[in-house]
C-alpha cells in the first residue's frame, strides 16, 4: 500500500523467516517494475550509494496499516517485548514537551497532538535505529524513535531527508508508567 506514489524499484526482500507467499509477491512486483524498464517512474538508490531508500516495506505505510487493524497494534504489544516495556508510558522532552504512548497505539506528543505508534524493525536504518530498539511515532509529521534504556532519540523520518543520517527533533527521558 504505497498510496498516490509507486513504489521504488526495486522492493526489498522480506525478512528471513517471513511467509513464503511475501517472497513470491515481492519478487512478482520487482519482475514486473524491471520489466518496465525506465516507464518505471521511482528507483531506489544503486548499490553502494550514499543516498538514503526513498521508501521500504518496513516504513510508515506498513505502521500505519498494522496499527489500524482490528488486531495490529494487539499483536505487536503481545509479541514484541519493547511494545511490552513501553506501552503506557510518558516520557518528558528536552523541548519542554511530553511524548505519551497509549496501550493501544495511540500517541500524544507536542501541544496534545494525537497519533499512532508501533515497532519500527528496518534494518535499512542501521544503527541509528536499530532493529528490537527503535519505535515510529506518527503524531505531528513522521518520526523514528530509538530507545536506549530511559531515554528516547526522536528524529525525522529518514526517507524524507536528503541525508542518511538523520536529524534529532527532541531528546526525552521517562517520566512514568509503561512496565
Amino acid at each position: 500500500h504505497f498510496s498516490a506514489e509507486p513504489p521504488p524499484y526495486p522492493l526489498p526482500d522480506p525478512p528471513p523467516g517471513a511467509n513464503k507467499a511475501a517472497f513470491f509477491l515481492v519478487g512478482a512486483f520487482n519482475e514486473a517494475m524491471r520489466a518496465l524498464g525506465t516507464a518505471w517512474p521511482r528507483r531506489q538508490p544503486g548499490p553502494g550509494s550514499s543516498e538514503p531508500p526513498l521508501q521500504s516495506v518496513y516504513g510508515r505505510r506498513r505502521l500505519d496499516w498494522f496499527g489500524r487493524h482490528a488486531n495490529g497494534f494487539a499483536t505487536e504489544l503481545r509479541t514484541m517485548p519493547l511494545i511490552k516495556r513501553l506501552v503506557g508510558s510518558e516520557w518528558a522532552c528536552e523541548d519542554g514537551s511530553s511524548l505519551q504512548l497509549g496501550s493501544n497505539g495511540d500517541a500524544r506528543w507536542r501541544s496534545g497532538r494525537s497519533g499512532r505508534w508501533g515497532s519500527m524493525n528496518n534494518p535499512d536504518l542501521g544503527g541509528a535505529c536499530p532493529v528490537g530498539a527503535c519505535i515510529y511515532v506518527d503524531v505531528s509529521g513522521s518520526h523514528n524513535v530509538a530507545v536506549n534504556g530511559s531515554s528516547l532519540t526522536v528524529m525525522r523520518l529518514f526517507y524524507r531527508t536528503a541525508s542518511a543520517t538523520p536529524e534529532v527533533v527532541a531528546r526525552c527521558h521517562r517520566s512514568g508508567g509503561g512496565a
